[in-house]
């Protein structure tokens, strides 16, 4: 096994005691390795860790966070909002015949009348300005 794959086991300290001492003899001799564990030892060491403060992340938490829906949304208040509408429409669609009134009849006959006059009008214009071949 090439010894440049221990790397990261030396890296993590999950090498044995034996493999230690042999990675460390081929660090002598491996360029690649030294500059391996040089550039991670400087990671290593300028690694620092940033965190909001608590304030900050609670007050995101609490922007990003669902919340469960107000009783006033919930599908049981939903469905019973729309049949009390589709209710409300058909009480007011169905016309309502106990409100007929002798009104409505006077209104009717009237109009007929009007219509009869207009028709027996029509009959003597017709009959005045008759044209026969």
């Amino acid at each position: 096994m090439n010894a440049c794959n221990n790397l990261p086991l030396y890296l993590y300290g999950e090498l044995d005691a034996h493999n230690k001492k042999l990675f460390e003899e081929h660090l002598l001799s491996c360029k690649e390795c030294r500059e391996a564990m040089q550039t991670f030892k400087e990671v290593k060491e300028n690694k620092k860790v940033h965190t909001a403060p608590a304030s900050v992340i609670s007050a995101v938490f609490e922007k990003t966070t669902r919340k469960p829906p107000l009783f006033i949304f919930s599908k049981s208040f939903k469905m019973g909002f729309a049949l009390a509408a589709c209710f409300l429409v058909l009480v007011l669609a169905v016309p309502n015949k106990k409100n007929v009134s002798a009104d409505n009849f006077y209104y009717a006959d009237n109009s007929m009348e009007e219509l009869m006059t207009i028709n027996s009008e029509l009959e003597e214009f017709e009959s005045d300005f008759m044209f026969y071949a």
